[in-house]
């Protein structure tokens, strides 16, 4: 998960392989979001825009964005709070996908989100912290087993497969985002 801080980095994430790059509108002037974006496009990359609050919010739909993640993380304390998605996913319009990011540690955490109108959750902390993914896999998705794969169905994305279950486990669409994924709720 590389912080977009140069528009070459856009360029060598396309070389590399990712479906998408990471903008922060912490770091990135709106300008700069907007250009960033555009490279994005005219290579066939995804931009997902990252925001904290409503002003960055705000910022991301200036510069055009169409994916918007809202990161439920404090990076000044650290401390989480998945309302925060909550809170700001009525700040962004329904034609914009909204992903919430981090904190998501339960079943419960996903039920909230889901009615929030959330499109999406990145889950990392949460399965990289688990000693039983796969149980952990079934708690976030209500105890559903995933469904088997069929025959000659192409793979996903081998980085992530564990958000790959989560979504066969909820039922919902899979997701890649560059080195890290979402699951469409």
């Amino acid at each position: 998960k590389d912080f977009t801080v140069d528009e070459y980095m856009i360029y060598q994430a396309k070389t590399l392989g990712a479906s998408a790059v990471l903008l922060i509108c912490a770091i990135t002037e709106t300008a700069r979001l907007k250009e960033y974006i555009a490279i994005a496009d005219s290579l066939g990359l995804s931009a997902l825009v990252e925001a904290h609050d409503g002003h960055e919010i705000e910022a991301a739909l200036d510069a055009g964005a169409r994916i918007i993640g809202v990161n439920n993380r404090n990076l000044k304390d650290f401390t989480v709070d998945i309302h925060n998605s909550e809170r700001l996913r009525k700040l962004v319009p329904d034609n914009v996908m909204f992903i919430a990011e981090s904190g998501i540690r339960t079943a419960a955490d996903i039920d909230v989100l889901r009615a929030a109108n959330v499109n999406g959750v990145l889950i990392g902390e949460t399965l990289m912290l688990s000693n039983d993914k796969k149980g952990m896999l079934a708690r976030l998705g209500h105890g559903v087993r995933p469904l088997s794969q069929k025959a000659g169905t192409p793979v996903p994305d081998p980085l992530c497969p564990m958000s790959y279950l989560l979504s066969m486990l909820l039922g919902t669409s899979y997701t890649p985002i560059t080195n890290f994924c979402t699951v469409r709720l």
